[in-house]
């Protein structure tokens, strides 16, 4: 029992930080696109 509520706890740590790196990839991915000029995506 107590490994896996480790290993649970384990996947939901990955979960979260993927998740962030994601989030982290869109906004820079959107930043550039902002920085790039707002005429080429109206």
């Amino acid at each position: 029992m107590e490994m896996q509520s480790y290993t649970l706890e384990e996947l939901e740590l990955e979960n979260k930080e993927g998740f962030r790196t994601i989030l982290d990839e869109g906004n820079i991915v959107f930043r550039r696109l902002h920085e790039k000029g707002d005429s080429s995506l109206t």
